[in-house]
C-alpha cells in the first residue's frame, strides 16, 4: 500500500447506489470506498464493472471527456490541455471522482471484465500537479544531481478508500501461500492461481489468535502536514539531500540542503555511520503557502527507512532511532520535529471508511484544517494508509 505509481484509472464494481434528498436528476454512487455524484439517467445498477477516475486525475481533451469542459477544463504549459478531477460537492453531497461505463472507451478484451485492471496509462490519465518539480526551484538555485535515488523509497500511501477491505483483512486473517508443482498439462485446482513466473500458489486463509488479533489492529495516527517532501540520506559514505523526485546537488542556498545541514540530521547520519534515510516533510516559510504559519524552516520526520534491510522501521523501532540520534547530541532540535503524533488507536474504532474520514477531519498544528491524518502499523512490515481530510480537499477546491 506504498510506493509505485498511482492507479488513477482503473475497473470497479459499483458497490452501492443511493437517493440524494432533495435531488431528482442525481445519484449517490459508491465505489470501492469512494462516494460520487452521477446522473440518474446513466443507467448504472448495483453490481455493474465500470471505469472508476480518481480525483487529481488529469483527463484528455476526447470526446468521452467534453462534458466535463465548463467546470474542469484547464490548460497548463507542462501538462497541456485536459480535464481535471477533483473534491466538489452536489447538493449537499460530496462528490470523489468520475464513473463511467466500459463502453465508452476502448478497452481490450483481456481486460475489460477484471476488476482493479489499470488502463491509466491506455486513456491518457495524467496526475494533476499545478507545476513540475525543477531543477532550478524557489527555493534556492540548486540543480538536480540526478534522479531520486534507486535504493530509496518515495514514500506515497494508499487512500482509506482504495484499501479499507485489504487493511481490514490484513487485520483479522492471515493469507498463506503454498507454492505447488503441477505438470504442465494439468488442469488448475479450485484456489489455485499462476503467478507471472509461472509458479503455482494455492492461497489459504488461517484465522488469527487473540494476541495476533490485538497486534495487527494497533496502529499509529499522526498527522499528515501540508509542506514539501524531503529526504536525507547516507548509503556506505555517500549521501546526499533528496526532494520528492529528485536528488539534489549540493547548495549552501538552497533549503533543502541547508535544512539538512542546520537540523544537524545529515552529519549525525554520517557520524554515527548509520545507513538509513530519514524522510520527512519540509516545512516553513516560502513552502506550500506555509500555511502553519511557521517561522523558520523545520524538518518534521515521518519514517525512517534501513537501506541495508530495504524496510521501514515500524513505529517503536523508529521513535527508539530517533531518540537515539538526539541523546548523542548531534541534531538541533529547534528545526528538528516528528510529526504530530496522536497515539496508538485501534481498528475497531473505525468500523468504516467515514470513521476514518471522521478521524481526518481536525485542526493542523496552527492551521484550522489539516491535511489529514496518517495510520502506520505497528507490526512490522504491516499495511500503511491515509485519510485525506475532505474540508480540506473542499478548500483546496475552491
Amino acid at each position: 500500500m506504498i510506493d509505485g505509481e498511482r492507479k488513477l484509472a482503473t475497473i470497479r464494481r459499483i458497490a452501492d447506489i443511493n437517493p440524494i434528498p432533495g435531488a431528482d436528476a442525481i445519484i449517490r454512487l459508491t465505489v470501492d470506498g469512494w462516494e460520487l455524484v452521477s446522473a440518474k439517467d446513466n443507467g448504472f445498477a448495483i453490481g455493474d464493472l465500470i471505469v472508476y477516475f480518481e480525483i487529481d486525475s488529469f483527463l484528455p481533451v476526447i470526446p468521452a471527456f467534453e462534458f466535463l469542459r465548463s467546470r474542469c477544463y484547464k490548460s497548463t504549459a507542462h501538462l497541456g490541455e485536459g480535464f481535471r478531477l477533483r473534491t466538489i460537492k452536489l447538493r449537499g453531497q460530496i462528490s470523489q471522482g468520475l464513473a463511467m461505463p466500459l463502453s465508452a472507451f476502448d478497452i481490450p478484451n483481456d481486460a475489460a471484465f477484471v476488476e482493479g485492471y489499470d488502463l491509466t496509462e491506455l486513456l491518457g490519465v495524467k496526475k494533476w500537479e499545478a507545476a513540475p518539480e525543477r531543477e532550478g526551484n524557489s527555493f534556492g538555485p540548486t540543480k538536480a544531481r540526478g534522479n531520486f535515488p534507486s535504493f530509496l523509497r518515495k514514500t506515497d500511501q494508499d487512500r482509506i478508500q482504495n484499501c479499507f477491505g485489504k487493511v481490514k483483512q490484513w487485520a483479522t486473517v492471515s493469507i498463506q501461500n503454498e507454492i505447488l508443482e503441477l505438470p504442465e498439462d494439468a488442469a488448475i485446482p479450485d484456489g489455485v492461481y499462476k503467478m507471472a513466473d509461472g509458479r503455482y500458489v494455492r492461497k489459504t486463509v488461517v484465522a488469527l489468535n487473540d494476541n495476533e488479533l490485538l497486534e495487527r489492529g494497533q496502529f499509529e495516527m499522526t498527522l499528515k502536514l501540508e509542506g514539501s517532501s524531503m529526504t536525507v540520506y547516507n548509503y556506505d559514505g555517500q549521501y546526499g539531500v533528496c526532494s520528492r523526485n529528485l536528488e539534489l546537488k549540493r547548495d549552501a542556498e538552497n533549503v533543502f540542503w541547508k535544512t539538512a545541514v542546520n537540523t544537524r540530521v545529515l552529519p549525525a547520519l554520517i557520524h554515527g555511520g548509520y545507513n538509513v534515510a530519514i524522510q520527512g516533510e519540509l516545512m516553513g516559510p516560502n513552502i506550500q503557502g506555509n500555511i502553519e504559519n511557521l517561522a523558520i524552516h523545520g524538518f518534521y520526520i515521518f519514517d525512517v527507512f534501513d537501506i541495508e534491510r530495504q524496510k521501514y522501521l515500524p513505529p517503536a523501532e523508529r521513535l527508539e532511532f530517533l531518540v537515539k540520534l538526539a541523546n548523542e547530541g548531534l541534531i538541533d532540535v529547534q528545526h528538528f520535529n516528528r510529526v504530530p503524533n496522536l497515539g496508538v488507536v485501534s481498528l475497531t474504532d473505525f468500523p468504516t471508511v467515514k470513521d476514518f474520514l471522521a478521524a481526518a477531519d481536525r485542526p493542523s498544528i496552527n492551521a484550522k484544517r489539516a491535511e489529514g491524518v496518517v495510520f502506520k502499523s505497528m507490526v512490522d512490515g504491516g499495511p500503511t494508509f491515509k485519510a485525506i481530510n475532505d474540508n480540506y480537499l473542499l478548500a483546496q477546491a475552491g
